[in-house]
């Protein structure tokens, strides 16, 4: 792959997320957000599964590598980290809007580099520190220009810019030690949808017809997003 087509798959990435924000937002009309992320991801296990076991199976015959335990641990600790971002973007939409949240994801982009050089002392391009000042006169000018009108959900999106920028470097750290993207999408699914359901189950109402209700969105976003 070229990196202008890996760079046209970034972006076609960032629109189909785009998108993937409403569907998030009006979900909730119906379930609430740890089903709604539970029944997502589980969507995404589903549809994922043959393609990270075919991965699986041609990688480990080219390379002869195996996949380890230590391997899968860390494919889980990304699901962990995937998770906490999912959360506190899903919940934070309660009382946030569509806009602010899109906006202050994108945060993920900033500390993504701050993050490498807390954990791994590796200095980001200057540029780096201007968006950050611009990406914070963002916010400020959104909040109306007192970050004290920042309401809870923007804090929460906040924290899961910051956790979804950890998961872009752990995702960095141990995919290339392995060679199996897909099988790493697989687990870090299965660990967010099984973390969430079992959240949902315990505080929230599970009722089928709602579920239903808010399908197209489980169904799009698990799919695609």
């Amino acid at each position: 792959m070229t990196r202008w087509q890996a760079n046209c798959l970034l972006l076609l990435a960032g629109a189909i997320w785009g998108m993937g924000f409403v569907a998030q937002s009006t979900a909730m009309d119906s379930i609430g957000p740890f089903l709604f992320i539970g029944l997502r991801f589980l969507v995404a296990v589903v549809v994922i599964a043959p393609f990270a076991v075919r991965e699986q199976l041609m990688t480990s015959r080219s390379q002869k590598q195996a996949l380890t335990t230590g391997n899968l641990a860390s494919f889980a600790l990304i699901g962990v980290v995937l998770f906490a971002g999912m959360a506190t973007q899903q919940v934070g939409l309660l009382t946030t809007s569509v806009t602010n949240s899109g906006f202050i994801t994108g945060l993920y982009v900033v500390f993504t580099p701050l993050l490498v050089v807390l954990l791994f002392g590796q200095r980001p391009h200057g540029v780096i520190w201007i968006a950050a000042l611009v990406s914070f006169l963002g916010i400020y000018l959104m909040s109306g220009g007192d970050l004290a009108q920042l309401v809870i959900g923007d804090l929460l999106t906040i924290g899961s810019a910051i956790f979804w920028a950890l998961q872009v470097v752990l995702i960095a750290r141990f995919v290339g030690q392995t060679g199996r993207p897909l099988m790493l999408s697989l687990v870090q699914f299965l660990v967010t949808a099984l973390l969430a359901l079992c959240i949902a189950l315990a505080i929230e109402p599970v009722v089928w017809q709602a579920v239903t209700q808010a399908a197209a969105q489980i169904l799009y976003t698990g799919i695609f997003a």
